[in-house]
């Protein structure tokens, strides 16, 4: 009997291991059991990436959103801010100014030279146009020569717009004659307000003065700009 035993065990330590068997009866090996799971699991893998490949090359034409992030071919640029985009544009300017009328003036000596401080008014046309009044300040040296620094308030209108105008200037001059004097220089609109806050200009100015009534007048030509909109 124990050889019998002895006999049966090694018959089925010797047989394959089987597994379930299939409803039409067939079986399998633990060992093919086990291949045919990972190559399952091999193509999982690959239809996996497959159809994120296709997901991502239809995007590409078509942004696609998926709620949580959005994908699309191009950024979208960056908005620029409109009055960074429209910078300020100079204009050219020109036009006269002519005193017409002193109304103070201060007359002193300080050694060799004469010092005079004056008040006047007048009129602007061309580029800016309207009214002013200024006060000057002036050294006439013995040779004739003189320097002057001034400093107009302009009641203006300038492309349509209204407001008051400051400009200040110095200019460099010279007697050419008993009854006449010229001078050149540079003004500057130093400030501006109402409609035309914000105006800015450089000009040279170049004139006259007539010396018996202390009128002068003179031109302007330069560069104005208003800030961007």
């Amino acid at each position: 009997m124990s050889e019998i035993r002895d006999t049966h065990a090694k018959q089925l330590n010797s047989a394959p291991l089987r597994c379930q068997t299939d409803p039409d009866g067939a079986t399998y090996s633990q060992q093919n059991h086990t291949e045919t799971m990972n190559h399952s699991r091999r193509n999982l893998r690959y239809a996996t990436l497959i159809i994120l490949a296709l997901v991502l090359a239809a995007c590409s034409d078509n942004p696609v959103s998926t709620g949580l992030f959005e994908v699309s071919e191009h950024p979208a640029a960056p908005k620029v801010s409109p009055s960074i985009a429209k910078a300020a544009t100079s204009n050219t300017a020109s036009g006269t100014v002519i005193q017409t009328e002193i109304t103070s003036l201060n007359v002193r000596l300080a050694g060799p030279n004469t010092m005079l401080k004056q008040s006047s008014r007048g009129v602007l046309d061309g580029t800016l146009t309207g009214s002013f009044e200024d006060e000057l300040s002036v050294s006439i040296h013995p040779n004739g020569t003189f320097t002057t620094k001034f400093t107009l308030t302009c009641a203006c209108m300038v492309d349509g717009k209204e407001g008051i105008v400051t400009i200040t200037a110095a200019d460099r001059g010279e007697l050419v004659s008993p009854n006449l004097a010229s001078f050149s220089g540079h003004a500057t609109i130093k400030e501006s307000t109402g409609e035309l806050s914000g105006l800015r200009g450089v000009f040279d100015i170049e004139g006259t003065v007539d010396v018996p009534s202390g009128l002068s007048n003179y031109t302007y030509s330069g560069q104005i700009h208003f800030p961007p909109q």
